[in-house]
């Protein structure tokens, strides 16, 4: 039993630390001298402990499920293993201080990833609890290693399936109890697993915040003591709860502000000085350009009955009168009468100084706050849409834990999102599936 032992604490230790990110070596230096196992159990948990915090600080919740695993893991371990616990490492035989030894050195050259350690999660699970069960199994003892789901969203399935993994689950006569609500549905009792099922109908998902659901498996303790023969025979009724976050109905909520590109129009009117109109018996034409056009200046045909004229003095002429049919947006036509100035001593002309005075308009365009929109947004995501003439836009989430965050386009951010199309913005989620 003790080589089997022995054997186990070797793999064990190897299959952890091929999936964890490294702990720095020098905290194993001291240990793997003088330390007992259980310091360096509570290293590598440790570590867990800080890759669940880095999962829920950067939201990815499958980190988080990763070190929630992993340290129940060990934990079951250890109950499966209390005799090695307080073991020095230099009491080991040989070949154990050889394997932690090689533990030492390989913490100084794995760089295993996120990506390999969340996919091999399950498998570690799946090899720790064979391993627990063959330790453990001559006491015919049963305990929750790990289960899932651990989160739960509004959305999905009718039926939730719940699968908890354990060593000598069908020798312990599971129930599994939730307050308030009928008894969920045991469908499967294996060696090693336990299967139930809850009507997600039935449960009560909180509006913006988090909720724990706590089913209880019930089962059956051996509560064996040497010393206590009444013991040697019985069993005791014990609860293990089962948390599971129950995910609030809206994930967030978004707020939308718009800069808009708005038309305005400026009128005025301008009085433009024509000069000397000169001459003999006629009229005299002049073609008169709307001033400033290279700033967007047009005359204004809607108030053309403000075109006139000013006559600025002059002798036997007269500022007349304007072509009709030569106004447009770019100018007009006007025309002066002169007469004559003839006398006794010859043939003089007449002279006017005439003013124009023109109604202009032009359209400046500008930027101009424009309308905005709020709402939530459920596990199903939400469509933001802007005005036709929005030229920016600021779009603030914030999550249901807090996290805020502001875009003006397309982004992402922890557990959504953001795509861009034609004046439209779409938010998707990205659930948890579980931690």
């Amino acid at each position: 039993m003790a080589k089997i032992v022995r054997n186990i604490s070797i793999f064990i230790i190897s299959v952890f630390m091929t999936y964890l990110p490294p702990i720095a070596p020098q905290s194993y230096a001291a240990l793997l001298e003088t330390g007992p196992v259980s310091a360096v159990l509570d290293g590598i948990k440790d570590r867990a402990s800080s890759l669940i915090e880095e999962g829920k600080r950067t939201g990815d919740f499958l980190i988080t499920r990763m070190g929630i695993q992993v340290k129940d893991s060990i934990d079951a371990w250890e109950k499966a293993n209390s005799a090695l616990l307080s073991q020095a490492f230099s009491s080991l035989d040989k070949s154990l201080q050889d394997s932690f030894r090689q533990l030492d050195s390989t913490m100084t050259q794995i760089d295993a990833t996120v990506e390999n350690a969340v996919a091999e999660a399950n498998n570690i699970t799946g090899a720790l609890g064979q391993i627990a069960a063959n330790t453990i199994i001559s006491d015919n003892r049963f305990y929750v290693m790990t289960y899932t789901p651990r989160v739960l969203l509004p959305v999905g399935d009718k039926n939730v399936i719940v699968k908890v993994i354990g060593p000598n689950i069908y020798r312990s006569d599971p129930k599994v109890t939730l307050e308030g609500l009928s008894d969920p549905t045991i469908t499967s009792s294996k060696a090693q697993e336990l299967i139930f099922e809850i009507d997600r109908s039935t449960l009560d998902f909180p509006k913006s915040s988090t909720k724990l659901l706590k089913p209880k498996l019930q089962h059956d303790e051996t509560v064996f003591s040497m010393w206590r023969p009444a013991t040697w025979f019985g069993t005791t009724r014990v609860d293990a709860e089962i948390p599971i976050m129950l995910m609030p109905q809206n994930m967030g909520t978004y707020s939308m502000t718009t800069r808009i590109l708005d038309e305005r129009r400026d009128t005025d009117e301008f009085t433009l000085n024509l000069g000397r109109f000169q001459g003999r018996n006629g009229e005299i034409d002049r073609a008169v350009q709307v001033p400033e056009t290279e700033l967007g200046w047009r005359l204004d045909l809607t108030r053309r009955n403000l075109i006139r004229l000013v006559n600025g003095g002059g002798d036997h002429g007269r500022c007349e009168g304007i072509r009709e049919p030569t106004v447009t947006e770019n100018g007009v036509v006007m025309y002066a009468r002169v007469d004559n100035r003839d006398n006794w001593q010859g043939r003089r002309d007449a002279w006017v100084n005439c003013s124009i005075v023109i109604p202009r308009y032009r359209v400046v365009k500008q930027e101009i706050d424009g309308p905005g929109d709020s709402g939530g947004i459920s596990w199903k995501g939400a469509v933001l849409n802007e005005p036709q003439n929005a030229v920016s836009r600021q779009i603030t989430i914030v999550l249901f834990d807090g996290t805020t965050d502001t875009f003006d386009g397309a982004g992402a951010m922890k557990m959504l999102t953001i795509t861009q199309g034609a004046h439209r913005f779409v938010v998707r989620p990205r659930a948890p599936h579980d931690f």
